[in-house]
């Protein structure tokens, strides 16, 4: 239909090669969401953010993307059919919508936008979709003062579960309210405002463990195993969770599921789970937690970050059926192998990942209200954002959500 509509346009209302907002029929593209312009034989209309500035030339458009020779990106992928090539051709021709990578550290990003036939820049002022690293916060998307075709990859206040004692504050107070519904969460306390709940309990429950995370660490960083509130540091902030002592082993070894979820809208909310994702396993064999092994990393924290130092790591290829990384699909078809529903598990998921969402959706609701006006906002669909949760399955696969990244 889109492609259709677009045929439309450049019938009726002609490609002039300008900004949507310049064209005869500018509603239709404002409904596709798209910047679409004619290609110049006679210009290089790819641009690219570099060290130095723009990329004037083709040779230093591929160089700075790392994407080698340009015409061999113009013969395709092996193996594709005439068919394949027209319509990637043609995609490329209609679809120029602008992805500015200002902010923007991955080159991976940038070869996805180049492999759909986007143009890259390094702007800020005309683009169409922009892709940034680093959170914003409201005051600057506010002042942003983004027209309704642009996009960005950030809402203005994720954070509220994409931090874990934001995740933790949003999660607690929901288990408080539907007990039933939030069973998926183990007991987490905040840290330092908790510290007299969190003390008692470690004195009156002296044999249980928990697991302690910086509030904005990453990668496993300044992640540890205790029994005692003492051994937690006073300055910075925390959470202490209940450590999952029976967990799901595979090969004997701990893992957990890094799901992929994409949320297009949060008014009202619309979000994406990928079927496929990552299975991240320890690399040394898992043993219940005792004074001897609380230290071992390898053992008890799934962090590829961490894993990837031991010498046990294994790479599994690309079939994802084995090794310390391996794909979603495989630890289905294990739990079907071994007494469990696969697709009961995976209907479980979706549904604790939907309510972790849930749990702060007022806060992102009334973020965007404030910050993105209705008169400049694109059906609820301004922003859109990545979001990695990690879900771990108990021994009797009955998944708990970690964190949200």
């Amino acid at each position: 239909d889109a492609e259709r509509e677009i045929e439309r346009i450049e019938v009726e209302g002609g490609m002039s090669g300008k900004r949507c907002g310049d064209m005869e029929d500018p509603a239709a593209l404002d409904q596709l969401g798209l910047e679409y312009i004619q290609d110049d034989p006679g210009s290089d209309d790819d641009e690219v953010a570099t060290a130095g500035g723009e990329a004037e030339d083709d040779e230093s458009l591929t160089s700075a993307l790392g994407l080698g020779d340009e015409s061999k990106a113009e013969e395709g992928p092996p193996g594709e059919t005439s068919e394949e090539a027209q319509v990637r051709r043609k995609r490329k021709r209609k679809s120029r919508a602008t992805v500015c990578l200002v902010g923007c550290d991955y080159r991976v990003v940038a070869k996805a936008a180049k492999d759909l036939g986007f143009r890259v820049t390094n702007k800020d002022t005309y683009w169409t979709l922009r892709w940034t690293d680093r959170y914003l916060l409201g005051q600057t998307l506010r002042e942003m003062k983004m027209s309704r075709m642009q996009r960005i990859n950030h809402f203005p206040a994720m954070c509220e579960i994409a931090f874990k004692c934001r995740l933790a504050m949003n999660l607690n107070r929901m288990m408080k309210q539907l007990p039933a519904e939030y069973d998926f969460v183990p007991d987490t306390w905040i840290l330092p405002e908790d510290t007299l709940a969190f003390v008692k309990v470690t004195n009156e429950k002296k044999n249980r463990t928990y697991i302690v995370k910086p509030n904005c660490g990453s990668q496993g960083q300044g992640i540890f195993l205790t029994r005692k509130a003492a051994d937690i540091p006073k300055e910075g902030r925390y959470v202490a969770q209940r450590y999952l002592n029976k967990p799901l082993l595979i090969d004997g070894l701990k893992f957990d599921l890094r799901v992929y979820v994409l949320i297009t809208s949060v008014s009202p909310l619309r979000l994406f789970v990928a079927d496929e994702g990552l299975a991240r396993f320890c690399t040394e064999e898992y043993q219940g937690v005792s004074n001897k092994n609380v230290d071992k990393q390898f053992m008890h924290l799934t962090n590829y970050a961490i894993n990837k130092l031991n010498e046990d790591f294994e790479d599994g290829g690309n079939d994802g059926d084995a090794g310390s990384k391996r794909s979603i699909t495989s630890v289905r078809t294990w739990l079907d192998e071994n007494g469990f529903s696969g697709t009961k598990v995976w209907e479980r998921v979706q549904e604790v990942i939907a309510k972790t969402v849930i749990a702060a959706l007022p806060a992102n609701q009334h973020a965007y209200r404030i910050q993105i006006p209705e008169s400049r906002d694109a059906v609820g669909f301004t922003c859109f954002t990545v979001l990695g949760l990690d879900v771990m399955l108990d021994e009797q696969a009955k998944p708990w959500v970690i964190e949200v990244n």
